[in-house]
């Protein structure tokens, strides 16, 4: 039986990924070392791997004498990210003159680049963090500081008051997006997700215990107020069959104790977003004794 292409599997876990998320994902060992013999992924340090497309970037970068930086320097730093940048993403200063041909090969932006806001050709972890804020729609620009807080190259403190001091465009979300962040979100999956969630009204805490008598389970996203349990199913956590029986276990107990439980997937979550937010707004509106509308529309929608 064959597991899972790595490559699609890294490319869910937002551009990298290590041997133990691989393995949990059912990707095997030598399929690993296949992809990266073929040149599909490149083992970034030991127990690391990342898509080779993005080994080009930063070489796109140092010719151009620019800086890289956003979605580009997050996964060369390696922190997931809701989607793996197609072209690189690099800062250059103000007053520089950039190529026509140069701009096809990359996406470029001009901004003040502090001494301390570089370092080896990538911007800080802090000004990563903040740029992305920034720049970025809200569900990545958060993946990215909940993947900036895990790492531990961020921290929670510094982010919050180099937002509060922020000045100029994109202030007010790159200041939403610090309050929010949280290292202990899983993945980019789960915190596109809980960006859903927070843009729907909803009051979730990530990796939230759900405690009564006879009962502990831990959920990935938790309305307290509302009893409402919302979990990112992901194929990484029911590679087997035991897995999978101690998730249905546990979703079961949650609704026996009187917790309501939505199960998303990756697909739902990351390319549908549109039912996601329908299925939220739905149970809201039912909850709240008002008619639930017929859900969205989709291609390729599952019946």
């Amino acid at each position: 039986m064959s597991g899972p292409d790595p490559v699609a599997v890294i490319a869910q876990l937002g551009g990298c990924a290590t041997t133990r998320q691989l393995r949990g994902a059912g990707a095997r060992a030598r399929d690993v070392g296949a992809a990266v013999q073929e040149g599909r992924l490149v083992r970034a340090r030991r127990g690391r791997y990342r898509l080779s497309s993005l080994q080009t970037h930063a070489a796109i970068a140092h010719r151009m004498s620019a800086v890289l930086s956003h979605r580009s320097a997050c996964v060369q730093r390696g922190w997931p990210v809701k989607q793996d940048p197609e072209w690189p993403e690099v800062v250059v200063p103000r007053n520089r003159n950039v190529s026509a041909e140069d701009q096809r090969e990359a996406l470029v932006r001009w901004r003040h680049l502090g001494d301390a806001d570089a370092e080896d050709g990538v911007t800080t972890p802090l000004r990563t963090a903040l740029d992305c804020g920034r720049d970025l729609p809200f569900d990545e620009a958060l993946a990215v500081a909940d993947s900036a807080l895990r790492s531990g190259q961020v921290d929670r403190s510094r982010l919050l008051e180099a937002a509060r001091v922020a000045r100029g465009a994109g202030t007010r979300q790159l200041r939403r997006v610090a309050l929010l962040a949280d290292g202990r979100a899983a993945n980019p999956f789960e915190s596109v997700l809980r960006a859903i969630c927070l843009e729907e009204g909803l009051d979730v805490v990530c990796q939230h215990q759900v405690v009564a008598h006879g009962l502990w389970a831990q959920a990935d996203l938790v309305d307290t107020s509302r009893r409402l349990v919302i979990e990112a199913d992901s194929h990484e956590f029911h590679a087997t069959r035991r897995g999978f029986r101690k998730d249905v276990r546990r979703y079961t107990e949650m609704v026996v104790f009187g917790w309501t439980v939505l199960r998303f997937s990756w697909e739902d979550v990351m390319l549908q977003p549109d039912f996601v937010r329908w299925a939220i707004r739905s149970w809201v509106r039912a909850r709240d004794g008002h008619p639930v509308p017929a859900p969205p529309r989709m291609p390729g929608r599952l019946r």
